[in-house]
């Protein structure tokens, strides 16, 4: 229930920032215009620097929204470790739909794989043909498992593992 409250707070902080802006304005001629039969100055004041000043004084909240939006951005963007402006949603997208190949299998994949250069992928389809050739055979399921159980593996098997998958699901992260 709180959660839809609390949702994109960085976007709803600027909104306040702005109401209030509006409000205390309103306020501040509301104010200067009761202040005309008293004294002009004062009104002329409440009037004309009363909404400048309300204004400039939203700039802070206004700001500490922004701030707050931005890392709720770079926040999401690192969820998978990415150094880039690719986004969750784009590896959502690019899967089959293979029940077995689910988001969290494409995050590993994509994770593991994302600094590595082509040419390191083909010396270690190269150095390790064998395995390559074993990887190539298995079900979805056995790499999965693979993939999962990754602690009992070298590397370098992961890696294949991760390129099989990559190559089934079609999808260019290198």
């Amino acid at each position: 229930m709180f959660d839809k409250m609390y949702k994109n707070i960085g976007n709803k902080i600027k909104i306040v920032a702005q109401i209030s802006a509006i409000f205390l304005s309103i306020i501040c001629i509301i104010i200067g215009i009761s202040y005309t039969s008293q004294n002009i100055f004062q009104a002329l004041l409440y009037i004309i620097l009363g909404p400048f000043f309300s204004w400039i004084a939203s700039f802070v909240l206004y700001g500490f929204g922004t701030i707050v939006e931005n890392l709720d951005k770079l926040a999401n963007s690192k969820v998978l470790g990415t150094k880039n402006n690719q986004s969750k949603k784009m590896i959502k997208t690019t899967y089959s739909g293979n029940p077995l190949f689910n988001e969290k299998i494409m995050n590993y994949v994509y994770s593991t794989l994302k600094d590595i250069s082509k040419d390191n992928i083909r010396r270690i389809k190269q150095e390790n043909n064998n395995w390559y050739t074993e990887i190539q055979s298995l079900s979805d399921q056995d790499l999965i498992n693979k993939i999962n159980n990754s602690k009992d593996w070298q590397t370098e098997y992961i890696i294949l593992c991760c390129i099989e998958i990559q190559q089934r699901e079609k999808f260019d992260l290198l």
